[in-house]
């Protein structure tokens, strides 16, 4: 990457494994789609949302060249790993279907509101 792997964390501390698996995951998406030019991670936990709403969220901004940043926003999970697992896991399914509109396998989806 580019940039440097980007942490944010609200509400929450993250442990020295759960800051570790964020790390591998970026790897990980990296190895998979080599041209990403930057990953930005936010994590936010129970604190940070009203009354009814608990459980951590994950948030990614993938940077990639020539296109809009991929934006994975998941909803709250009670488990913080499985927060960032699901992320990462989306994370991975977008990319794989920017690269395969690169490559011309696929045809890039229409705009919304587009007859």
């Amino acid at each position: 990457m580019e940039k440097p792997l980007s942490i944010r964390t609200q509400d929450v501390t993250l442990s020295e494994r759960q800051e570790a698996l964020i790390r591998r995951r970026a790897a990980d998406l990296e190895k998979f789609y080599p041209r990403l030019v930057g990953c930005s991670v936010a994590v936010e936990g129970p604190g940070a949302h009203k009354k009814g709403s608990a459980g951590y969220r994950v948030a990614l901004d993938l940077r990639v060249p020539g296109a809009d940043p991929l934006i994975v926003n998941r909803t709250r999970r009670e488990r913080l790993d499985r927060a960032i697992g699901d992320a990462f896991d989306v994370a991975s399914r977008r990319l794989d279907e920017f690269g395969r509109v690169q490559r011309g396998e696929t045809k890039a989806p229409r705009a919304s509101g587009s007859a």
